[in-house]
């Protein structure tokens, strides 16, 4: 830096860094009138690293700048970072200094980092050729004209401009959702999610930026909508390369020193550069506006260890990253460029995206009330639905963290209510074409290329992916003898059992080898191994690889899919019926011309009949009425819908825990003379149908008679068809079951009774002297009888 400008003249004098890099950047220089001239104190002052100062004592407009330059020179600290001299054009240093100088001038660097960060140019209006050029500006003038452009903000309205306007474009067309103004910031995404069901109307599509977590329904009785971050928290890391060297001990590490994905794709590269010699000035350039880290050698000569100084010792750098050796290396290898293999970017900012946890609302019976609108609604403003403003401030802030957005979708407006889900939805990038492929990795090793180990596992698929390599000291083993390997498949991790300081790449190896005495068959049916170079490079335990590549994607497009889109070669026009069944159709006759009509199947009608549900259920054929089935047997009566996406041939098993009422009909305990009834919830959050639920009438809701008139009134048809068919399954249970068994068991009661009252009412003497008589007259007519007979009998006998 020059210093002395307020004085001008013989008063100025540069102070230069005696080092490279940018640890000397950013010092400023005051001057105090103190001393008397010729007793000039220096003090340095590096308490803040980002505001270094040196305050110079001076007797004012008496000290020259040779004496500053003397004293500053002289001190033992600021003379063994910085060169004073009078080498400014024009300047002997005889002029005297101000204490107006101070802080005229903060310094910037005279360094190769600097030039590697600014670009001077030298332009010369006064003809052509070598020349001295005349300073003509003045010295310590800031840099200006820099534009800080502020956030790049894109509204929906500029979206659909450009997308409308773009050269080429002849196969889409932007327009605004209706009752949107166009005037909301766009977010950025690239991956998107979908859940619910169109037909219920809870359809949703989440859209989010590359990195994500998952969401989660959930619901507990009697709470409010809200979120839960803190079950399953993104879990933050460190953001590291390791940097591997063909030799040993020459491998190392740079890791940031503070968590998060900032600092995640940042690339390292080495410059071979001239100005430094090996072993005491190699400096790192941090550029964070480029995520760059470009550390500069001499190639060959410059160590490990140097460089870990280089980004260790300076100010700037290693306010961020910090270098370290990998595992036992000491650093002593000098680097060879072309002998490293350097990571593409650091990663690992993010050990794990979380889930986000989404409470649905549910009242006191623990019926889910949210609907998908009010999802949405949600995720725009929180405050609608949280009432402790803390709380709706920090979900809001996590919801704009995080970049999440959701819509309704497929032709669902929303209304239907959410459910809990079975399985965390996920998010993926559209028009990706995944592919199993074999999952490997090669070691970082201590010891250099000829210590490692490349392994792909045998076959293709996730199971394989994150596997951990790892290498643990086993007193018993005897290396190049009887090295083993042990895989746990719920840690996914391959372990190598090694005599620590003797067991070489090679010996490990031979572990893979069908033809070598150490050979695992179990071991080799799930990887391969490869030594790397000569394989004769001893491994150790800190050497460590994570299997990756078990999914490929062969896919190139990212974002979300149009929804409802038709290819090129199909289009025209669709008729869909909005209702399923075989009592829906769709007939399309031309009134004037013609055009050619096809039904689902692709062949020619200009008719298409909807089908009804088929199923069977516990193996009894159920009646089918577009898609809800129903059964009724002696044991069983049920109804029930099913999503429009189950497919042909689905098999589907659910249980029935209980519920309804049991009504005993007969004498005896039997199934076939009992009945149950169950009676469906009745409460506004369930009542209505496809259109929405009755609770959404009500003041502020997405359905009342102020926002949708004609949906209010659907949704009142339908509770009126609910209702009335359960009315009507009520009564006639009622009337042929209950009331005729009623009947039944009165008239029973009514002929027991009489008979009972017959019996009771008797005269016990008159009726045994009847019984009596009757029995006499029974046994005389017998005899009489009998006698009457044998008259026959004699005339016969007399006969013979």
């Amino acid at each position: 830096m020059v210093i002395g400008t307020n004085s001008g003249g013989n008063s100025l004098f540069t102070l230069t860094s005696d080092t490279t890099g940018l640890a000397n950047d950013g010092v400023t220089i005051n001057f105090t009138d103190t001393v008397t001239a010729g007793g000039e104190t220096v003090a340095y002052d590096n308490s803040d690293p980002d505001n270094v100062i040196i305050t110079v004592g001076i007797e004012a407009g008496v000290t020259t700048a040779n004496q500053v330059i003397t004293a500053l020179n002289g001190d033992a600290t600021v003379g063994g970072l910085f060169t004073a001299a009078a080498n400014v054009t024009g300047s002997d240093g005889s002029g005297t200094i101000a204490v107006a100088d101070s802080g005229a001038v903060t310094a910037t660097s005279n360094n190769a980092a600097t030039a590697a960060l600014f670009t001077a140019a030298l332009v010369e209006t006064n003809g052509t050729g070598a020349g001295a050029v005349t300073f003509t500006g003045t010295y310590g003038t800031a840099t200006s004209g820099g534009i800080d452009g502020g956030d790049v903000i894109a509204t929906a309205n500029d979206v659909i401009e450009a997308i409308n306007n773009a050269s080429g474009n002849d196969k889409v067309t932007a327009s605004l959702q209706a009752g949107n103004n166009g005037y909301g910031v766009v977010s950025e995404f690239t991956d998107v999610a979908y859940s619910g069901v169109a037909e219920q109307n809870n359809a949703l599509q989440f859209l989010a930026p590359e990195s994500n977590p998952n969401i989660r329904f959930v619901s507990n009785p009697g709470t409010g909508l809200s979120i839960d971050t803190s079950t399953d928290p993104r879990v933050e890391g460190y953001s590291t390369s390791v940097i591997q060297n063909d030799d040993a001990n020459g491998s190392f590490e740079i890791s940031a020193k503070l968590k998060g994905t900032e600092f995640d794709g940042y690339s390292i590269s080495f410059v071979d550069n001239a100005s430094v010699t090996g072993g005491g000035n190699e400096y790192a350039v941090l550029d964070k506006e480029n995520k760059t880290i470009t550390i500069n050698i001499e190639d060959g000569v410059s160590t490990a260890e140097d460089v870990l100084s280089a980004i260790n010792d300076d100010a700037y750098v290693s306010q961020y990253f910090e270098a370290s050796n990998f595992g036992s290396s000491d650093g002593s290898d000098a680097i060879t460029i072309a002998d490293l293999d350097i990571p593409t970017a650091t990663t690992g900012g993010v050990s794990s995206e979380g889930t986000l946890i989404i409470n649905l609302a549910t009242d006191e019976n623990g019926t889910i009330t949210t609907t998908a609108n009010d999802l949405i609604a949600f995720f725009d403003d929180p405050s609608q639905f949280i009432d402790d403003a803390t709380e709706a401030s920090n979900t809001a802030s996590y919801l704009a963290d995080r970049g999440i957005s959701v819509t309704n979708v497929g032709e669902s407006d929303g209304s239907g209510v959410l459910a809990v889900t079975t399985e965390d939805i996920t998010f993926a990038t559209s028009g990706t074409d995944l592919e199993d492929a074999q999952a490997s990795g090669t070691t970082t090793a201590v010891n250099g290329e000829n210590a490692q180990l490349t392994l792909t596992a045998v076959n293709g698929g996730a199971d394989y992916d994150d596997v951990t390599i790892q290498f643990v000291a086993d007193g018993g083993v005897t290396a190049g003898t009887d090295e083993r390997a042990e895989y746990d498949a719920a840690s996914k991790t391959l372990t190598f059992f090694i005599e620590e300081g003797v067991t070489t790449a090679a010996d490990l190896e031979d572990i893979f080898d069908s033809g070598d005495a150490n050979y695992d068959a179990d071991i080799a049916a799930l990887f391969n191994a490869t030594a790397g170079g000569t394989g004769a490079g001893v491994v150790t335990v800190d050497d460590t690889a994570t299997l990756t590549g078990g999914v490929v994607d062969s896919g190139s497009v990212q974002g979300a899919a149009l929804q409802g889109n038709s290819d090129l070669e199909n289009t025209g026009l669709t008729f869909q019926a909005t209702r399923y069944g075989s009592d829906s159709f769709v007939s399309v006759k031309a009134l004037s011309g013609t055009f050619h009509l096809t039904n689902e199947s692709g062949a020619a009608a200009d008719r298409s009949e909807g089908t009804d549900v088929d199923v069977r259920i516990n193996g009894i054929q159920a009646v089918g009425d577009g898609l809800k089935a129903s059964i009724n047997t002696s044991s069983l009566d049920l109804s029930f819908s099913l999503s429009a996406t189950v497919g042909d041939n689905t098999n589907l098993s659910f249980q029935i825990s209980g519920g309804g009422a049991l009504f005993q009909l007969g004498p005896d305990v039997v199934s076939n003379q009992q009945a149950r009834l169950g009676i469906q919830s009745v409460s506004t959050a369930t009542l209505g149908g496809v259109s929405g639920r009755l609770f959404e009438l009500r003041s502020g809701g997405s359905k009342s008679l102020t926002s949708d008139v004609g949906a209010a009134a659907k949704i009142v048809d339908e509770t009126i068809t609910v209702v009335t068919q359960l009315r009507g399954r009520l009564g006639a249970f009622q009337k042929t079951t209950l009331e005729s068994n009623i009947y039944t068991l009165n008239d029973t009661l009514a002929n027991l009774t009489e008979a009972e009252s017959s019996i009771r009412d008797a005269d016990f003497a008159a009726e045994s002297a009847k019984l009596t008589r009757s029995q006499i007259l029974v046994q005389s007519g017998t005899s009489v009888l009998g006698i009457a007979n044998q008259n026959p009998q004699n005339v016969l006998s007399l006969l013979r």
